[in-house]
């Protein structure tokens, strides 16, 4: 979060509801099941701050081990409209970009492209001039959610190029406050036995010096 605010929670039950359905299928394409959403909405947040006007924050719960997450991820409605913004635009620019070029377009990472279609599609809030309404705000909240589990759900099953899941996670992982490539790029401890091993080899191989006074003799026998 951009802002040091006072955050009020919102006693209003009605608005915290967030309405499934059983088989739902979004937009994807992909079957979403309640085991595998690793976003989780928290409900909404009232905040009341000194520079800018009484807006309402949505609250997300992210549990997802192997990204190793696990944040509440409070931010407003603009915040979700920016993220989105910037992943369909660091996308087609790396589509797009000059490492490209030599490429035909139907060539460049199909993969890539499939995921920027899918996120193009996926059904997002659209701002509105007006005070939203109390089904505005409970319309609104059910898309953000089903829209961050889809970008993260994306990360997790990545099928596209390295460089673009590169992109990709270090936009989603300033939204979130966490390094998700940083953590995508370690790689296990390597054992030592390798190492070892080359030792061993080493010490069996003759230095440079033992070379050298080895010739010496020679020399001097002829």
């Amino acid at each position: 979060m951009d802002l040091m605010e006072e955050d009020v929670k919102c006693d209003e039950r009605p608005i915290e509801e967030e309405p499934e359905k059983e088989g739902e299928v979004n937009i994807t394409g992909d079957i979403q099941t309640e085991s595998e959403e690793v976003v989780q909405f928290d409900g909404l947040l009232f905040v009341k701050s000194p520079t800018s006007e009484k807006h309402i924050r949505y609250a997300m719960k992210i549990h997802c081990p192997q990204l190793a997450l696990q944040v509440r991820c409070v931010e407003r409605y603009r915040s979700f409209h920016t993220l989105r913004k910037r992943l369909l635009n660091t996308t087609r620019m790396w589509l797009m970009s000059p490492k490209n070029d030599f490429l035909p377009i139907e060539k460049r990472c199909p993969e890539c492209q499939c995921i920027l279609s899918k996120l193009e599609r996926l059904e997002f809030p659209r701002r509105t001039l007006f005070i939203p309404t109390r089904e505005d705000v409970t319309a609104r909240s059910a898309l953000l959610h089903k829209f961050l589990n889809v970008c993260i759900q994306e990360l997790m099953h990545w099928s596209g190029c390295m460089r673009g899941k590169k992109l990709f996670a270090l936009v989603l992982g300033r939204f979130v406050s966490n390094n998700i490539y940083e953590h995508l790029i370690k790689e296990p401890p390597l054992s030592a036995e390798p190492y070892e091993s080359i030792l061993e080899e080493k010490a069996d191989e003759p230095t440079t010096l033992e070379v050298d006074n080895t010739r010496a003799i020679v020399a001097c026998e002829a």
